[in-house]
């Protein structure tokens, strides 16, 4: 009920629009109706028949307005909005904005940088993750409806890497020192790192070293990383696998001609 949400969520109940989460084809759920002002005194089993989908439960997000309640229009969409600093590799949510579907992100660029708290004129590369594997380039000067962005859909940017001009010819090169400089690098790194331990042939299980590497390295970076983490040269390294049937390494150790990534040496049998 409203007198409910407002005392749960101490937001005025003027200032509060509900959508509902919907599923999609892809496996996610996101906002992407908003439920009128005449139904948010209903009963939540009309909300349920109201809904395309009928799930389990019932999962709403609710958004805080500025003003009183307005009824979005066709062509709004909810769009929520991630902000990625790679000098601190660090991805964060920033808020939400209502959009109309005949906007670009250039019109969106001055609202989206102070939410990320950066000069309002500072030029932006974008993204939209259609999920955490799936991270795909916004071109700015298309609008939403060409981008085909919907309500619910989360929008991830960065400022625009510095390019400096190229000594040897005229094309212009993206040059940075961050280990992850674009927030497509960074979603790569959340999707593929993983704890690996690493035990020192011939010592007990329980003795060993954690190292966080990527799943998706090949074999001459993980040794390399192994090395580093290790301080020892990477060169005279012997990578064995572990053979949970007897708590051991196995027989014979890693050929770097015969596995193409740390994930073939985690499923290698």
């Amino acid at each position: 009920s409203d007198v409910c949400s407002s005392d749960l969520t101490k937001i005025p109940i003027a200032n509060q629009r509900f959508w509902k989460f919907e599923g999609r084809q892809n496996r996610t759920m996101r906002p992407d109706q908003v439920i009128p002002n005449s139904k948010v005194s209903d009963t939540f089993q009309k909300i349920f028949n109201f809904s395309l989908y009928k799930p389990d439960q019932l999962q709403l997000f609710l958004e805080q307005t500025e003003h009183k309640f307005v009824q979005p229009k066709k062509t709004d969409i909810l769009l929520f909005i991630k902000f990625y600093d790679p000098a601190k590799s660090q991805l964060r949510y920033v808020g939400h904005v209502l959009a109309d579907l005949s906007d670009t992100l250039l019109d969106l660029i001055p609202l989206m940088n102070k939410m990320a708290g950066i000069p309002e004129d500072t030029s932006i590369q974008a993204y939209e993750e259609v999920r955490p594997t799936m991270i795909e380039t916004i071109h700015p000067k298309r609008t939403l409806e060409f981008c085909e962005l919907q309500s619910g859909d989360i929008v991830c940017f960065q400022a625009q890497q510095q390019k400096t001009s190229s000594d040897s010819s005229d094309n212009t090169t993206t040059t940075t020192t961050h280990t992850y400089p674009t927030a497509k690098d960074y979603y790569s790194y959340l999707v593929y790192r993983k704890d690996i331990k690493i035990v020192k042939h011939g010592d007990k299980p329980d003795k060993f070293t954690s190292i966080e590497l990527l799943r998706n390295w090949p074999f001459v970076k993980v040794v390399k990383a192994i090395g580093t983490a290790l301080n020892i040269d990477h060169e005279k390294i012997r990578l064995y696998g572990y053979n949970p049937y007897n708590n051991c390494p196995r027989t014979d150790p890693f050929k770097s001609s015969e596995v193409l990534s740390l994930k073939d040496m985690l499923f290698s049998h």
